[in-house]
């Protein structure tokens, strides 16, 4: 709630409509969830997801035998989304195991971009929670992937890098703000947005 109020703050001379779901491991019990807050003049509400109850293995077999009839075949966007939800649902198996399986699954796929892709986004998304030696073992499959592995290695190095001067733009910023400058010399030198430029100036204590 906290978080959507701070959206709704940041973009308020825009029109948007901000929902926000959550989305809860088979660990959960949805019993014991309350999605809606209603404080007086706050009401709040999001939309809950619970994976309590979902079949992770039985997803994860009817994905397996689309594979292996056709190795060829692209997956949609809901079977890989599902692939990276699979070992949060009910299974048989650890979560580390699953994310093996799973990797096992993809890795059987002809096209290496779509392959590629859905073992990277498991590992970043499952990565806090991951043994060292299964990290391990998906970094491999990754780095198998050739020239999609190097592309994607240089896409990484390219957003770290302009996350980095970024970062150096937003601390000279501040510099600027405090030193008096004008709000559009900030913006022409730094190439900041005015959006930008208003969450520095109340970073520093300073009103739009």
């Amino acid at each position: 709630a906290e978080y959507d109020a701070y959206l709704l703050s940041k973009y308020k001379n825009e029109e948007i409509t901000i929902e926000t779901v959550v989305i809860f491991t088979h660990n959960v019990n949805k019993d014991k969830v309350f999605h809606t807050i209603n404080k007086g003049s706050l009401n709040y509400h999001f939309t809950p997801i619970f994976l309590q109850g979902k079949a992770g293995d039985d997803y994860l077999k009817a994905i397996k035998e689309k594979i292996q009839l056709n190795p060829d075949c692209l997956l949609t966007p809901e079977e890989q989304l599902l692939l990276i939800y699979i070992p949060l649902m009910d299974t048989k198996e650890s979560l580390n195991d699953c994310v093996l399986d799973v990797t096992k699954t993809v890795s059987n796929l002809n096209d290496e971009r779509q392959k590629f892709n859905i073992i990277g986004t498991l590992l970043a998304f499952h990565h806090k929670k991951l043994e060292p030696d299964v990290s391990s073992k998906l970094w491999e499959v990754l780095q198998m992937g050739g020239a999609v592995f190097e592309e994607f290695t240089r896409e990484v190095v390219d957003k770290a890098f302009h996350e980095g001067e970024k970062k150096k733009a937003i601390d000279a910023a501040e510099k600027m703000i405090r030193k008096g400058t004008s709000d559009e010399d900030i913006m022409e030198f730094l190439d900041l947005s005015k959006i930008e430029l208003n969450a520095v100036k109340k970073r520093v204590g300073q009103n739009e």
